[in-house]
């Protein structure tokens, strides 16, 4: 899956001629100059796409931690207030969330 920024610079540097670095290119270069150019920046354009899984990847992981966190002290008030009912339900949120997400 190529970004939406990737794709736009892509096709602002075909439109204007430059190349994966953003420079204008020479008319003499070469096929395969012009190849190894390509393959550069659909190479960073993947490592870009990795980069976004992996903060994607801990960013939820930091969200489910919140979460998980969120509900302990819920918890924790509603045992406080001896409130059966919130506690049930809060449990029964935190299971879910374990259940699913293994945290």
């Amino acid at each position: 899956m190529v970004s939406v920024m990737g794709l736009h610079r892509f096709l602002c540097n075909v439109l204007y001629k430059k190349d994966f670095r953003g420079e204008l290119m020479d008319k003499k270069k070469t096929y395969s100059e012009m190849m190894k150019a390509s393959a550069m920046s659909r190479k960073t354009a993947t490592e870009m796409t990795l980069n976004e899984i992996y903060v994607d990847m801990v960013l939820n992981e930091v969200n489910l931690m919140n979460q998980k966190r969120k509900l302990k002290e819920e918890l924790d008030c509603a045992l406080d207030q001896r409130d059966k009912q919130k506690f049930m339900t809060l449990s029964l949120q935190l299971r879910k969330l374990t259940e699913e997400y293994g945290i």
